[in-house]
């Protein structure tokens, strides 16, 4: 399993599953915060850090790759080469899982304004980031080798979109 960031979210999830093992993968000044918290959460021993860039390689072999709030942070051909390298080494059995805002196709008042919002946040705070429309992770995926198999809409304002590859 990869997960993104400090560890608190791939800490979560080996925690609520113990015959899982992970590895938290981003890059180092990032993965760097991670060993505190994944060591209070107890579950150290079961997950590997790997500093690197996913514009380079990604950790091969895995059975469920994890991008949690990543491909709202490029435009379409950065986050569409992060897809693809994951599905480099993606086995054929292997799943993607991608956690991030989808927007609708079209805008409604009074709706989805958290991802309108962040949307917004991204255009002024990251390179090119920006919130996307189901159709346009559709594509995403598709370009990058995968089918996007399912969308799960969550509680929070996250939707959890499911690639197998192609």
């Amino acid at each position: 399993m990869l997960a993104e960031g400090s560890g608190q979210f791939l800490a979560q999830v080996l925690r609520a599953h113990p015959q899982l093992a992970g590895v938290l993968y981003d890059f180092p000044h990032v993965v760097a915060r991670a060993t505190p918290v994944l060591t209070a959460a107890g579950v150290a021993n079961r997950c590997r850090i790997e500093p690197g860039s996913f514009f380079e390689t990604v950790p091969a072999g895995g059975d469920l790759y994890l991008l949690k709030n990543i491909t709202h942070d490029w435009d379409d051909t950065r986050a569409q080469a992060i897809l693809a390298k994951c599905r480099e080494v993606m086995p054929v059995h292997a799943t993607l899982l991608v956690f991030d805002r989808l927007l609708p196709d079209r805008a409604g008042c009074g709706r989805n304004l958290d991802s309108y919002l962040i949307d917004l946040e991204m255009l002024t705070l990251a390179p090119s980031g920006r919130e996307r429309t189901r159709g346009e992770m559709e594509m995403l995926f598709s370009n990058a080798g995968f089918v996007l198999t399912n969308v799960i809409e969550t509680a929070s304002s996250l939707s959890i979109m499911e690639g197998r590859p192609a």
